[in-house]
């Protein structure tokens, strides 16, 4: 058991907020709240951190929120930063969208795996005096007008080896338990998206790789895309879509897609192959992010393919916009109905990203002569056009084109604070 973490036993009858999840959401969430001195309780269903991660890419906008609680600057020393994105058919580049303008403290994105974000978060917590409760389970829960009572399965506790169950009484809870999230379900929230299903493999390579660690790239192929970027330990990350699902790919399998969607002039070759998995994703979006005292957060709420790289990044910032909101309700004592907005500020988040990743899939898989001759075409014309090159970096950054930042007043106010430190 590590120091940021104790048994379920040590579990208080009451708090504030509990939190549900400790994963990057919820450890950011837990973060915000206690940099602003709120009473919470966080509790997750596995007894230890994952090894390996499916999230890798945080952009600016989620650094600078990431800053409010002194762990934006501390991550980027952990993790390599990106100065452009690519896109390529091949050996052709045909647009490359730079960072290096983007209004902000952090002009880059950042590659760093989700458990060394994890880690990073789980080392702020403790220094705020807050542990993570594992393998605590939330099974149930009922509210009032006064607060929640979330029945829980502790499972550090039983010599028999099944859990024993306490209950907990919480002011508000957030779940942030995932996309299988056992608060969604306990408040039959809907959570809606197409039937179609994508496939992908990911894995984590080391390679021979001729393009510039500094930089992520998109290659298109009427088989599907292909991104490579680069992680720490000279390693890469390569995510594929792929018609099939393969639970298990191997080195040869990746070593395919990188000879059939990759460069032709230098082509990679894969050495060893640290992770791998396939799996199928379903794009998903809760109907409501609240229900009385009970909020979602993360991929409680939202579920995105993971090519768009804002599992994580929409997470965090869920997290932190929460953590003011709730702040300001149990310590400044603002009125709250403040808490409304946080629905009416996050989701339409969601909402852009999912039909921003929807668009970049059919251009990135058109089949045929004539689409992707055109989609090249234009993709050249906004690579000659600062300001359309401009407006996409912004995009792909969180922020909007006017410096705004995409979540909401509260968001603005955050981030002007931090940039006059």
């Amino acid at each position: 058991m590590t120091p940021d973490q104790t048994r379920g036993s040590d579990l208080p009858r009451r708090t504030d907020v509990l939190v549900v999840g400790a994963g990057p959401t919820g450890l950011s969430l837990a973060c915000g709240l206690a940099r602003r001195g709120v009473d919470h309780v966080v509790i997750d269903h596995a007894p230890l951190v994952a090894a390996n991660s499916q999230a890798a890419l945080i952009d600016a906008r989620t650094l600078e929120a990431l800053d409010t609680i002194d762990a934006g600057s501390p991550l980027v020393r952990r993790g390599v930063i990106l100065t452009r994105f690519t896109l390529c058919d091949r050996d052709e580049q045909l647009l490359a969208v730079h960072f290096s303008e983007l209004p902000s403290r952090h002009p880059y994105m950042l590659m760093v795996p989700e458990n060394t974000a994890e880690g990073l978060l789980a080392e702020r917590l403790a220094s705020y005096g807050s542990p993570i409760r594992r393998p605590v389970t939330a099974v149930a829960l009922q509210q009032n007008a006064d607060g929640v009572t979330v029945e829980l399965w502790d499972g550090s506790t039983s010599r028999s080896g099944s859990p024993t169950r306490r209950s907990i009484v919480a002011r508000y809870v957030v779940g942030c338990d995932g996309m299988h999230s056992q608060i969604r379900r306990a408040l039959e929230i809907p959570f809606i998206g197409p039937s179609r299903t994508e496939c992908f493999v990911m894995a984590d390579v080391r390679m021979t790789w001729s393009l510039p660690r500094s930089e992520a790239q998109l290659f298109f192929s009427a088989e599907g895309f292909l991104i490579v970027a680069p992680l720490p330990d000279d390693r890469y990350r390569i995510l594929a879509t792929v018609d099939r699902n393969n639970e298990y790919p191997e080195l040869d399998d990746v070593q395919k897609i990188l000879a059939s969607r990759g460069p032709r002039s230098s082509p990679a070759l894969v050495r060893d192959v640290a992770w791998s998995a396939g799996f199928q994703v379903h794009h998903r979006l809760a109907t409501h992010y609240r229900s009385g005292r009970v909020f979602l957060a993360g991929d409680a709420a939202h579920v995105h393919s993971p090519a768009s790289g804002q599992g994580m990044i929409s997470g965090i910032q869920d997290a932190l916009h929460l953590a003011d909101k709730l702040s300001d309700v149990l310590v400044e004592l603002a009125d709250g109905s403040v808490l409304n907005d946080y629905e009416d500020e996050r989701r339409p988040v969601a909402e852009s990203a999912l039909r921003l990743t929807r668009r970049l899939s059919r251009i990135a898989t058109m089949q045929g002569r004539v689409g992707p001759s055109i989609r090249n075409r234009s993709l050249r014309v906004v690579g000659l056009l600062p300001a359309l090159r401009r407006s996409f970096a912004y995009q792909l950054s969180g922020f909007d084109g006017s410096r705004g930042l995409r979540g909401g007043p509260r968001d603005r106010k955050l981030l002007l604070a931090s940039n006059r430190r």
